[in-house]
């Protein structure tokens, strides 16, 4: 799914089961109407909001899908969570030339080390591998 994709699915998610047409993407809309930013002569597109409104709304969509994607994640700030003495989940990493998909963290003594290293080199960045089909 490519990030227009999960917008709109993410902007179609229904507020209240029972009503039709009461997405998030209304809501978000709605929530703009009063805002105290809103130009005075904001004109109103072809489906009844203002262009300022629809703006604001596309933004928050945006700041939604952003987030929601999956993300390269820097070693130097955060490594794969590992239960006490075990291994982490399976892990994709990146170590500044290629990728390692069968990857594992384990915290050891504080530092924590890597069950794989690709061409011998330490990961610099990780991200948990997404969901099975």
């Amino acid at each position: 799914m490519n990030s227009d994709e999960l917008k709109s699915k993410i902007a179609n998610i229904l507020i209240h089961e029972d009503a039709i047409g009461e997405n998030l993407a209304i809501a978000l809309c709605t929530y703009f109407e009063d805002d105290t930013e809103r130009p005075l002569d904001d004109p109103m597109n072809e489906r009844g909001w203002s262009e300022w409104i629809e703006a604001r709304c596309e933004e928050v969509l945006d700041k939604i899908v952003d987030a929601s994607l999956p993300a390269w994640i820097p070693v130097s700030e955060r490594l794969p969570k590992a239960n006490a003495g075990r291994w982490s989940d399976n892990v994709l990493t990146w170590n500044g030339e290629s990728a390692c998909v069968d990857c594992y963290f384990h915290p050891s003594d504080g530092t924590g080390f890597w069950l794989k290293r690709q061409n011998g080199k330490a990961p610099t960045h990780w991200m948990p591998l997404p969901d099975a089909p």
